[in-house]
C-alpha cells in the first residue's frame, strides 16, 4: 500500500490523500513566510542516532546520495539549477527520520521551520516518505508522482537541501505498521549561502575522519592471562556458574556443584536484563574477575566489570554492533590476553572485533567466514591444542560440526568433522566451561529451546558424558 497525504502546518493551501502500493509519502505546504514544507526521505552526513530498539543503525550514506542525486536529476529535467547539500539542514532531517523510525510514526515535523540550526532562510519546505525497501531513488520517484511533492522539488526558490534516512527492522509480514526505511528532506532558500554547504553528500563525507581500518586478524597484544584471584566473594565465582535472565529481567546465578549439578540460585541483577539480546561471561579487562558483556536491543555493547567483593561496576560502553547480530565474547586469539568478540550477522557473516586493552573494542571488524545463517555457534577448544575452535549447530539437519582454528582468527583448511550427528538443531545457547563441578575437565553447558539445560563433557576431539542439569529455562535468556 502507498499513501500520500497533506497535513496543514499553518495555513495549508492543499490537501491530498491517495492510496496504492506499499509505500508512504507525506507533504505539507505552509503559507505565511513563503515556507513550503514537504516531508521526504533522505539522510544527512550524520550517522543515524541510536533510538528505540526497532531502529537499525546501518550506514545511510548510499541512500542519502541517491535521494540527493534523484532530486537534482529531476530538477535538471525541468531546466532548474541543482540544489546543494546542507549539513545543518540534514541534521534536522535525520533527527526527524530517526524519530519516525523509532516510534512507528509517519507525520510531519511541526517544528522544522523553527529549528535554530537553520536560521535566516527565505523559503523552507519539508517532504517525507517511507518504504519497505532501502531504495533511495524510490523515495524520489514517489514524490515525482505526487503533484504537491513534485511542485516542492520543482520550486526554484530552494537552493539547498537537508536529507535524512533511518532504517528499522520493519517487515510488512510481521510489522505492517512499521516501514523498513523512513526519509525526510528539508528544502531551503537562502539569499546568502549558509556555512556547511557542499556540492553533494559525498563531497561532505570526504571531509570526515575516515573510519579506523580493520586490525590484522588477532593482532598481537602483550601480556598474560590473569589467574589466581580469590572469587569467593565475587558475584560470578566460576565459568561453571550458569547465568540466566528471567522474564522479569532479573539476573540469576545458578552455582555449579561438586556433583555436576546446579545449586540454589542467587540474584545478582535486579531488573532490566530482558532487553539484552545476547550476553557472555568473560574476564573482559583481564583482571582475574569475571565480567558480563551484554549486547543490548539498541545495538550497544556494554561491559559490566565484576568486583572482587561482589556486584559490578558501572557499565563500560564498549561499542556498537548491529542489533540483528549474535555475539559471543571469548578469548579467541592466542596472542591476546583479552577476550574479543565474534559476531554472527543476520546475513551469516562471521566477524571478529578485537579487544586490545580491556576497554572499547576496535570499531572495525575483521570478516573471517560466511555461510553461517543457519547455524548457532559455540566457542571451545575442542581438540585440546590450546586454540579456541567453533562448533556450528545446524538448525535444520541437527548436525554439530567442528571448525578448528589456528588461534589467530582463521579456520584451518580441512574437511569439517561432524562431532554430533543429530539433535543439535534446537540448541539455543552454548556456555564454554572448564572444571564444571570439580577437576579441570573441559565442557559446555547447552540450553535447548524446550527449556532443558544439559552439561556435556568434552574430552579431546569428542563429546563424552552428558547430564541434564536444568529444565524450565525456555523463556529465560541464558548467557554464553
Amino acid at each position: 500500500m502507498k499513501s500520500i497525504k497533506s497535513v496543514p502546518l499553518a495555513r495549508a493551501t492543499k490537501k491530498l490523500a491517495i492510496r496504492a502500493c506499499a509505500v508512504s509519502v507525506m507533504l505539507t505546504i505552509v503559507a505565511g513566510t513563503a515556507a513550503i514544507s514537504a516531508p521526504a526521505y533522505a539522510a544527512p552526513a550524520v550517522q543515524p542516532a541510536a533510538a528505540a530498539s526497532n531502529v537499525v543503525n546501518d550506514s545511510n550514506r548510499t541512500q542519502v546520495q541517491q535521494v540527493f542525486d534523484g532530486i537534482n536529476k529531476f530538477r535538471a529535467s525541468k531546466g532548474l539549477k541543482p540544489v546543494k547539500f546542507y549539513v545543518s539542514g540534514s541534521k534536522v532531517s535525520q533527527d526527524w527520520s530517526t524519530h519516525m523510525a523509532a516510534n512507528d510514526w509517519f507525520d510531519h515535523n511541526p517544528q522544522y521551520s523553527l529549528d535554530k540550526r537553520t536560521p535566516g532562510w527565505n523559503a523552507a519546505g519539508e517532504i517525507i516518505a517511507a518504504r519497505w525497501d532501502r531504495n533511495g531513488q524510490g523515495l524520489v520517484d514517489q514524490w515525482i508522482k505526487s503533484p504537491p511533492h513534485n511542485a516542492a522539488m520543482s520550486n526554484p526558490a530552494f537552493n539547498v537541501i537537508g536529507v535524512g534516512v533511518a532504517f528499522t527492522d520493519g517487515d510488512y509480514r510481521t510489522h505492517p505498521d512499521r516501514y523498513s526505511m523512513y526519509g525526510t528532506v528539508n528544502l531551503y532558500g537562502y539569499s546568502t549561502t549558509p556555512s556547511g554547504v557542499y556540492s553533494s553528500p559525498n563531497a561532505y563525507y570526504s571531509t570526515l575522519t575516515a573510519p579506523k581500518p580493520a586490525l590484522a586478524k588477532c593482532a598481537t597484544v602483550a601480556g598474560t592471562i590473569a589467574s589466581g584471584k580469590d572469587l569467593s566473594r565475587a558475584s560470578i565465582k566460576s565459568t561453571g556458574d550458569y547465568i540466566s535472565v528471567d522474564t522479569s529481567g532479573r539476573l540469576w546465578r545458578y552455582p555449579e556443584q561438586s556433583n555436576k549439578t546446579l545449586g540454589k540460585r542467587a540474584l545478582i541483577g535486579n531488573s532490566g536484563w530482558q532487553h539484552a539480546r545476547t550476553t557472555s561471561v568473560t574476564d573482559w579487562n583481564n583482571d582475574g574477575y569475571l565480567d558480563i558483556v551484554a549486547h543490548w536491543s539498541d545495538g550497544k555493547v556494554r561491559v559490566y566489570k565484576g568486583k572482587a567483593t561482589g556486584g559490578f561496576y558501572g557499565y563500560l560502553n564498549a561499542g556498537s554492533i548491529a542489533k540483528s547480530s549474535t555475539i559471543v565474547a571469548d578469548r579467541f586469539c592466542n596472542n591476546n590476553p583479552f577476550p574479543s568478540i565474534v559476531e554472527k550477522t543476520s546475513a551469516g557473516v562471521l566477524n571478529l572485533y578485537p579487544n586490545t586493552k580491556g576497554d572499547a573494542f576496535h570499531p572495525t571488524p575483521n570478516k573471517f567466514n560466511t555461510g553461517w545463517s543457519n547455524y548457532n555457534l559455540a566457542i571451545v577448544d575442542f581438540d585440546k591444542d590450546g586454540k579456541k575452535d567453533i562448533l556450528g549447530a545446524q538448525k535444520y539437519t541437527g548436525q554439530l560440526k567442528l571448525y578448528r582454528t589456528n588461534g589467530r582468527g582463521t579456520f584451518i583448511s580441512e574437511a569439517r568433522k561432524v562431532v554430533g550427528p543429530s539433535g543439535w538443531g534446537t540448541a539455543a545457547t552454548f556456555t564454554d566451561t572448564v572444571g564444571f563441578g570439580s577437576g579441570s575437565a573441559q565442557g559446555m553447558i547447552v540450553k535447548f529451546r524446550n527449556g532443558v539445560v544439559r552439561y556435556y563433557e568434552l574430552p579431546k576431539n569428542g563429546i563424552a558424558s552428558t547430564k541434564q542439569i536444568g529444565y524450565g529455562f525456555g523463556k529465560y535468556n541464558s548467557f554464553s
